[in-house]
């Protein structure tokens, strides 16, 4: 397949970034990214609010990038109704350490966290999209879902998925609501 990951490292430069007010940087890397267009001396972008502070620019979308979001837009136009299009990005590379001499293996996590969605215009949506670098040379696919890869194999089936799972569930001043009947959305649920 296309070397997503790669391709979109190569169109950019990916910045060290923080954690809202949280000291030292992050164990991993980012990049906003939004279209920018350029009116006479001035230029146009969307502004991104959220705790992630970034230590340059935001940079305007690449071919690979226009590419991903159209492709994104047209799988949400078969599941939303009058939904507002994926118009900007927040990349980020999550880094895992191979175990070595003297040092355990470390992977990339994300903690519980709350996307801050205060700027979402009525019928915003948002979309998780992961690459993963050389997956195929690393993971194998997995017989039970032909969409998923795992890395742990025994007695020839690979066993353990090496991809990401979002969970999700909700925020406790909505759990009340949920107890009470009055909160339509579901408590909790993972995606792959």
């Amino acid at each position: 397949g296309f070397d997503y990951f790669n391709q979109i490292r190569s169109e950019h430069v990916f910045q060290s970034l923080t954690e809202s007010n949280k000291p030292g940087t992050a164990h991993r890397e980012g990049i906003y990214l939004t279209p920018v267009q350029k009116k006479g001396d001035d230029l146009y972008f969307r502004l991104l609010r959220c705790s992630t502070n970034l230590k340059g620019p935001t940079d305007n979308f690449r071919s690979t990038d226009r590419h991903i979001v159209a492709a994104m837009n047209q799988e949400a136009n078969c599941l939303f109704e009058n939904h507002a299009p994926l118009n900007h990005v927040l990349a980020q590379i999550y880094w895992n350490s191979p175990a070595s001499e003297g040092q355990k293996q470390t992977k990339a996590k994300i903690k519980a966290h709350s996307d801050k969605t205060k700027d979402m215009p009525v019928g915003g949506i948002m979309a998780f999209c992961t690459f993963y670098d050389e997956i195929e040379k690393k993971l194998n696919r997995m017989a039970e879902d032909k969409f998923d890869f795992g890395f742990k194999t025994i007695n020839g089936k690979v066993k353990t998925s090496g991809l990401t799972t979002l969970y999700f569930r909700l925020k406790p001043c909505v759990q009340e609501k949920y107890e009470k009947g009055k909160c339509p959305y579901a408590e909790q649920f993972s995606v792959l």
